[in-house]
């Protein structure tokens, strides 16, 4: 590899070094939700073997709304057993097109056991104001949870309002043919659909072309340590003149700032681990709250790289035709090992050395991407951090040279480190440079090796400078990225 002259003793300085650790600018406060927030069950489907038949009755005589009428969404309520006198709480989730409607509803405090929450499915249709339906009902063996039949609730109501219905019919219990009258009543809740979530950028990353391409990626595999902005624009849609509010939970994450309002705030979490967000609507139209989760999962695993271009580091790199400027690898417990020559990453340590995952985060550093060693077992990824770890107990020093490498030595370079981590634990050689000691390895070297690096995942905040067009970093991505 070529390098031109008048950057040779820069690169010697500052390679795989980073800036010094300095506090966030940005501030927020989270919602006070927890006072409101309902517990809300995670609702799964049975799929029954076989659906009773649909009969629609319309009665005479009854002041329902006219005409047909749209009822999707969620409706919130009780079935009243007449015969036994037992009320429970019962969920409806409606999609009408047309007069047909389907749906699925839920009884939470029904079947309090290991079997989960009662669920059936709803097939019917609206006219004239009546909503008539069959609803499938499954019952299971409380001991083994598995299905034994299916009974039916045939079943009108009279839609009142634009948010209440009510009503009833009967039901057979399908063990032993029972018949039962029953009674509902429902409110329509607000409809919750879902949010979503996607990494943030600032304009220089959202216009730089040769990103555009992957940004999506990279969004949709977030990586601990970036800022993710969540989008609940689409999640609450009240009937009428309603207003929702948003109450959000993030699992430990920090939640920064909203991105205009509270429908769409800026998380960052600094852990490798999964976290649950919740999301607590509250409606001036329903009197109960709506929660819904979603679950993002930021794990790393041991042995996993993390390549980094840092702020105030680049200009070298960037007339060497080099992207990143420096690499270290996670070891576990929320921990990296790096070699730096300057004190980085929330630690006074120098040389090879632990340093805490969050010290990897924005805004310290804005522009990461997660790589696995692709074919590389669990044995040997342990082996990889092994060596790592013993290196960083010996206090190996910092290598100025970074136009060699080796393998067993008393100091390393960030990339040095990697390689010959690797190289040590199954003789994978990242960046194919071999083992000969005249041939540098550095992080582009590693990353250019597009066939034994599977991409994980990243957060690119900002990229900082703008690098020129042509240069490798998004030829690089755009090959790591270009099977999935």
């Amino acid at each position: 590899m070529k390098w031109p002259a008048c950057v040779l003793s820069v690169i010697v300085l500052i390679l795989c070094n980073t800036l010094p650790t300095y506090p966030s600018q940005l501030k927020g406060q989270f919602l006070n939700s927890k006072d409101r927030l309902k517990e809300s069950p995670s609702i799964g489907r049975d799929t029954p073997d076989q659906k009773s038949p649909f009969t629609a009755t319309v009665e005479e005589g009854n002041d329902g709304a006219a005409g047909t009428v749209d009822i999707s969404g969620r409706w919130e309520g009780t079935a009243h057993h007449r015969d036994e006198g037992v009320t429970a709480d019962i969920i409806f989730e409606i999609t009408q097109d047309g007069e047909s409607v389907t749906g699925m509803w839920t009884s939470p405090g029904a079947y309090p056991t290991k079997c989960g929450f009662w669920i059936g499915d709803i097939r019917g249709s609206v006219q004239e104001g009546k909503f008539t339906f069959t609803a499938s009902d499954p019952v299971k063996d409380l001991d083994t949870c598995e299905i034994e039949c299916f009974g039916t609730i045939d079943a009108t109501l009279t839609v009142k309002s634009e948010s209440e219905m009510a009503g009833g019919g009967q039901g057979v219990f399908c063990l032993d043919g029972e018949v039962y009258d029953i009674d509902f009543s429902l409110t329509r809740a607000a409809s919750i659909k879902s949010f979503t979530f996607t990494g943030y950028h600032d304009d220089t990353t959202k216009g730089f072309a040769l990103f555009q391409a992957t940004t999506r990626m990279v969004d949709k595999n977030p990586l601990a340590g970036g800022l993710i902005r969540f989008d609940a624009s689409e999640v609450c849609k009240a009937e009428g003149p309603c207003n929702c509010d948003f109450g959000w939970e993030f699992d430990g994450g920090e939640l920064l700032f909203f991105d205009g309002a509270q429908d769409k705030p800026v998380a960052r979490f600094l852990e490798s681990r999964a976290y649950n967000i919740t999301l607590t609507t509250v409606s001036e139209c329903v009197e109960n709250n709506h929660a819904l989760q979603k679950t993002i999962d930021l794990t790393l695993l041991p042995g996993d790289l993390i390549f980094i271009r840092t702020p105030g580091w680049t200009g070298p790199f960037d007339l060497a035709d080099e992207s990143y400027t420096h690499v270290g690898m996670y070891v576990g417990n929320d921990e990296m090992i790096e070699a730096t020559s300057r004190r980085a990453h929330g630690t006074s340590r120098t040389g090879v050395h632990f340093s805490p995952l969050r010290g990897w985060a924005h805004p310290i550093e804005p522009f990461a991407t997660a790589f696995r060693v692709k074919g590389a077992t669990t044995d040997q990824r342990e082996k990889a951090v092994n060596f790592a770890i013993d290196m960083a107990q010996k206090d190996r020093a910092y290598d100025m040279n970074v136009f060699s490498k080796q393998l067993y030595g008393k100091s390393y370079y960030c990339s040095e480190l990697i390689w010959a981590a690797y190289y040590h634990a199954a003789g994978i050689d990242l960046g194919r440079t071999g083992p000969l000691t005249s041939i540098p390895v550095h992080p582009d070297t590693i990353l250019r090796d597009t066939n034994q690096l599977t991409f994980i995942g990243g957060h690119w905040e900002h990229y900082a400078p703008q690098l020129r067009a042509g240069g490798a970093i998004g030829q690089i991505i755009q090959l790591l990225l270009s099977d999935k």
